[in-house]
Protein backbone atom coordinates (compact mmCIF):
# COMPACT_ATOMS: atom_id res chain seq x y z
CA UNK A 1 0.00 0.00 0.00
CA UNK A 2 1.00 3.41 -0.56
CA UNK A 3 2.63 5.49 2.26
CA UNK A 4 2.97 8.63 0.05
CA UNK A 5 1.35 12.00 1.78
CA UNK A 6 -0.19 15.12 1.37
CA UNK A 7 -2.21 16.24 4.46
CA UNK A 8 -4.90 18.67 5.15
CA UNK A 9 -7.10 19.13 8.22
CA UNK A 10 -8.79 21.30 11.25
CA UNK A 11 -6.74 22.99 14.01
CA UNK A 12 -8.16 23.08 17.50
CA UNK A 13 -7.47 25.14 20.26
CA UNK A 14 -7.91 24.71 24.33
CA UNK A 15 -6.13 26.75 27.34
CA UNK A 16 -4.08 24.02 28.75
CA UNK A 17 -5.13 23.15 32.37
CA UNK A 18 -1.88 23.56 34.42
CA UNK A 19 -2.85 21.56 36.96
CA UNK A 20 -3.81 18.34 35.29
CA UNK A 21 -1.69 18.91 31.93
CA UNK A 22 -5.06 18.25 30.23
CA UNK A 23 -6.57 20.52 27.25
CA UNK A 24 -10.06 22.83 28.29
CA UNK A 25 -12.87 23.68 26.09
CA UNK A 26 -11.73 22.76 22.37
CA UNK A 27 -12.07 25.88 19.94
CA UNK A 28 -12.21 25.52 15.99
CA UNK A 29 -9.78 27.67 14.26
CA UNK A 30 -11.42 27.69 11.09
CA UNK A 31 -9.30 27.77 7.84
CA UNK A 32 -6.09 26.97 7.73
CA UNK A 33 -4.25 27.85 4.93
CA UNK A 34 -0.52 26.39 5.99
CA UNK A 35 0.55 24.94 9.25
CA UNK A 36 3.81 23.54 9.82
CA UNK A 37 5.83 21.66 12.64
CA UNK A 38 9.49 22.57 13.15
CA UNK A 39 11.55 20.52 15.82
CA UNK A 40 15.09 20.41 16.47
CA UNK A 41 18.02 19.74 18.47
CA UNK A 42 21.40 22.18 19.49
CA UNK A 43 24.06 19.77 19.91
CA UNK A 44 27.79 19.89 21.24
CA UNK A 45 30.35 18.00 19.18
CA UNK A 46 33.27 16.20 20.34
CA UNK A 47 36.60 15.80 17.91
CA UNK A 48 38.82 12.88 19.06
CA UNK A 49 42.62 13.71 19.38
CA UNK A 50 44.28 10.60 19.02
CA UNK A 51 44.54 9.90 15.55
CA UNK A 52 46.05 13.05 13.85
CA UNK A 53 42.86 13.30 11.33
CA UNK A 54 40.60 15.21 14.35
CA UNK A 55 37.80 12.95 13.57
CA UNK A 56 34.25 13.32 15.20
CA UNK A 57 33.96 11.61 18.11
CA UNK A 58 31.04 12.19 20.04
CA UNK A 59 28.10 14.41 19.46
CA UNK A 60 26.04 15.45 22.67
CA UNK A 61 22.49 17.13 22.50
CA UNK A 62 22.30 19.70 24.59
CA UNK A 63 18.81 21.34 23.99
CA UNK A 64 15.60 20.42 22.15
CA UNK A 65 13.07 23.22 21.06
CA UNK A 66 10.18 22.91 18.21
CA UNK A 67 8.03 25.66 16.81
CA UNK A 68 4.51 25.52 15.47
CA UNK A 69 3.65 27.78 12.04
CA UNK A 70 0.52 28.25 11.32
CA UNK A 71 -1.61 30.83 8.84
CA UNK A 72 -5.31 30.77 10.12
CA UNK A 73 -7.57 32.61 7.28
CA UNK A 74 -10.64 33.35 9.36
CA UNK A 75 -11.21 36.44 11.36
CA UNK A 76 -12.51 34.43 14.64
CA UNK A 77 -12.01 35.67 18.27
CA UNK A 78 -10.25 33.10 19.36
CA UNK A 79 -7.41 33.82 16.46
CA UNK A 80 -7.61 37.52 16.69
CA UNK A 81 -6.93 36.85 21.07
CA UNK A 82 -4.08 34.38 20.01
CA UNK A 83 -2.49 36.81 17.19
CA UNK A 84 -2.69 39.69 20.09
CA UNK A 85 -2.03 38.75 22.97
CA UNK A 86 -5.57 39.42 24.08
CA UNK A 87 -8.19 38.38 26.37
CA UNK A 88 -11.77 38.79 24.70
CA UNK A 89 -13.87 40.95 26.71
CA UNK A 90 -17.83 41.41 26.02
CA UNK A 91 -19.19 44.76 25.46
CA UNK A 92 -22.68 44.40 26.43
CA UNK A 93 -24.84 47.34 24.09
CA UNK A 94 -25.90 50.09 26.00
CA UNK A 95 -27.04 53.80 25.17
CA UNK A 96 -25.48 56.98 26.11
CA UNK A 97 -26.58 60.52 26.91
CA UNK A 98 -25.38 63.72 27.07
CA UNK A 99 -21.72 63.05 25.58
CA UNK A 100 -20.07 66.47 25.48
CA UNK A 101 -18.28 66.87 21.64
CA UNK A 102 -15.32 69.46 21.59
CA UNK A 103 -15.68 72.88 21.66
CA UNK A 104 -14.79 75.02 19.27
CA UNK A 105 -15.51 72.84 15.99
CA UNK A 106 -16.05 74.79 12.63
CA UNK A 107 -16.88 73.28 9.15
CA UNK A 108 -15.26 70.16 8.14
CA UNK A 109 -14.02 69.36 11.62
CA UNK A 110 -14.32 65.79 12.25
CA UNK A 111 -14.64 64.27 15.67
CA UNK A 112 -15.65 60.74 17.27
CA UNK A 113 -17.59 59.36 19.98
CA UNK A 114 -16.93 57.23 22.81
CA UNK A 115 -18.18 54.11 21.71
CA UNK A 116 -18.16 52.22 18.60
CA UNK A 117 -21.02 50.59 16.59
CA UNK A 118 -23.07 53.63 16.96
CA UNK A 119 -26.63 54.08 15.86
CA UNK A 120 -29.75 56.55 16.42
CA UNK A 121 -27.61 59.41 16.87
CA UNK A 122 -28.86 62.42 17.90
CA UNK A 123 -27.13 65.93 18.39
CA UNK A 124 -27.99 69.08 19.83
CA UNK A 125 -26.45 72.73 20.90
CA UNK A 126 -25.69 74.34 24.04
CA UNK A 127 -28.29 76.70 24.03
CA UNK A 128 -30.85 77.11 26.95
CA UNK A 129 -33.57 75.91 24.41
CA UNK A 130 -31.25 73.52 22.94
CA UNK A 131 -31.54 73.12 19.31
CA UNK A 132 -31.68 69.68 17.05
CA UNK A 133 -28.72 69.43 14.40
CA UNK A 134 -29.87 68.18 11.58
CA UNK A 135 -28.47 65.65 9.80
CA UNK A 136 -27.60 66.60 5.91
CA UNK A 137 -27.26 70.48 6.79
CA UNK A 138 -25.61 70.85 9.79
CA UNK A 139 -23.71 67.61 10.16
CA UNK A 140 -23.39 63.86 8.89
CA UNK A 141 -21.90 60.30 10.08
CA UNK A 142 -19.00 59.37 8.29
CA UNK A 143 -18.69 56.16 9.71
CA UNK A 144 -21.27 54.78 12.42
CA UNK A 145 -19.13 51.94 13.19
CA UNK A 146 -15.80 54.09 14.23
CA UNK A 147 -18.38 56.41 15.61
CA UNK A 148 -17.30 59.58 13.51
CA UNK A 149 -19.30 62.58 12.69
CA UNK A 150 -18.15 65.34 10.57
CA UNK A 151 -19.64 69.11 11.06
CA UNK A 152 -20.71 70.88 8.38
CA UNK A 153 -22.29 74.27 9.75
CA UNK A 154 -21.74 75.23 13.22
CA UNK A 155 -22.31 79.47 12.42
CA UNK A 156 -25.86 79.42 13.84
CA UNK A 157 -25.62 76.73 16.78
CA UNK A 158 -24.27 77.05 20.53
CA UNK A 159 -21.50 74.93 21.27
CA UNK A 160 -20.25 72.37 22.97
CA UNK A 161 -22.61 70.10 21.32
CA UNK A 162 -24.34 66.92 22.97
CA UNK A 163 -24.52 63.46 21.30
CA UNK A 164 -27.67 60.98 22.43
CA UNK A 165 -26.96 57.73 20.52
CA UNK A 166 -27.19 53.98 21.19
CA UNK A 167 -24.44 51.46 20.62
CA UNK A 168 -24.36 47.35 19.70
CA UNK A 169 -22.50 44.74 21.24
CA UNK A 170 -19.24 44.32 19.93
CA UNK A 171 -15.97 41.52 21.40
CA UNK A 172 -13.31 44.02 22.69
CA UNK A 173 -9.69 42.81 21.96
CA UNK A 174 -6.91 44.80 23.86
CA UNK A 175 -3.64 44.88 22.20
CA UNK A 176 -1.35 43.01 24.98
CA UNK A 177 -3.70 42.46 27.50
CA UNK A 178 -2.07 39.17 28.37
CA UNK A 179 1.28 39.95 30.16
CA UNK A 180 2.10 36.31 29.47
CA UNK A 181 0.12 34.61 27.00
CA UNK A 182 -2.12 31.34 28.11
CA UNK A 183 -0.24 28.12 27.49
CA UNK A 184 -2.07 26.06 24.41
CA UNK A 185 -3.25 22.79 23.67
CA UNK A 186 -3.29 22.65 19.86
CA UNK A 187 -4.82 19.65 18.39
CA UNK A 188 -4.17 18.53 14.35
CA UNK A 189 -7.19 16.46 13.28
CA UNK A 190 -5.97 15.17 9.66
CA UNK A 191 -5.99 13.14 6.78
CA UNK A 192 -3.43 11.82 4.33
CA UNK A 193 -5.05 12.73 0.95
CA UNK A 194 -3.50 10.10 -1.00
CA UNK A 195 -4.73 7.13 1.51
CA UNK A 196 -7.56 8.64 3.13
CA UNK A 197 -5.61 7.48 6.68
CA UNK A 198 -6.58 9.64 9.75
CA UNK A 199 -3.49 11.58 10.94
CA UNK A 200 -3.81 13.14 14.56
CA UNK A 201 -1.38 15.24 16.23
CA UNK A 202 -1.29 16.50 20.05
CA UNK A 203 1.01 19.71 21.05
CA UNK A 204 0.56 19.43 24.81
CA UNK A 205 1.85 22.95 25.85
CA UNK A 206 2.07 25.88 22.95
CA UNK A 207 2.74 29.75 23.54
CA UNK A 208 1.88 31.74 20.54
CA UNK A 209 4.20 34.85 19.79
CA UNK A 210 2.32 37.70 18.85
CA UNK A 211 1.06 38.16 15.17
CA UNK A 212 4.60 39.84 13.07
CA UNK A 213 2.09 41.47 10.33
CA UNK A 214 -1.53 42.18 10.42
CA UNK A 215 -2.58 42.83 7.24
CA UNK A 216 -4.76 45.86 7.39
CA UNK A 217 -5.96 46.58 4.27
CA UNK A 218 -4.96 43.38 1.88
CA UNK A 219 -5.50 43.23 -1.97
CA UNK A 220 -6.31 39.60 -2.07
CA UNK A 221 -6.94 37.44 1.01
CA UNK A 222 -5.68 38.42 4.06
CA UNK A 223 -4.29 35.57 7.24
CA UNK A 224 -2.96 35.79 10.45
CA UNK A 225 0.98 33.62 10.27
CA UNK A 226 1.42 32.79 13.92
CA UNK A 227 4.38 30.92 15.28
CA UNK A 228 4.15 29.37 18.52
CA UNK A 229 7.42 27.61 21.04
CA UNK A 230 6.93 24.15 21.65
CA UNK A 231 7.85 24.15 26.00
CA UNK A 232 8.54 21.08 27.56
CA UNK A 233 5.50 19.62 29.52
CA UNK A 234 6.60 18.05 32.85
CA UNK A 235 2.83 16.01 33.71
CA UNK A 236 2.76 14.50 30.24
CA UNK A 237 6.63 13.95 30.04
CA UNK A 238 5.74 11.06 33.10
CA UNK A 239 3.77 9.39 30.48
CA UNK A 240 6.15 6.95 27.81
CA UNK A 241 3.31 6.97 25.59
CA UNK A 242 2.75 10.42 25.18
CA UNK A 243 6.29 12.59 25.66
CA UNK A 244 6.73 15.78 26.89
CA UNK A 245 6.44 18.11 23.87
CA UNK A 246 3.19 16.16 21.92
CA UNK A 247 2.37 13.04 19.95
CA UNK A 248 1.25 12.03 16.50
CA UNK A 249 -0.60 9.16 15.54
CA UNK A 250 -1.69 7.46 12.80
CA UNK A 251 -4.38 4.65 11.93
CA UNK A 252 -3.16 1.53 12.31
CA UNK A 253 -2.46 -0.11 8.75
CA UNK A 254 -5.61 -2.91 7.79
Amino acid sequence: MSQLISLQGSLYSAIRNATTGKPGKMTWLGNASAASLAIAVEKSDKNESFSGSRGLYGSLITAKSGTLSITLDEFLVENLAMALHSTPVDIVSGTVSGEALPSGLVSGDEVQLDKRFTSNLVLTDSNATPATLVEGSDYEIVSAAGGIIKILDPTSLTQPFEADYSYAAADSLAIFANATPPERWIFFDGINTVTDEKVILDLFRVQFDPVSDFGLINEDWGGLQLTGTLLLDPINLKNSNLGGYGRMMKSAAA
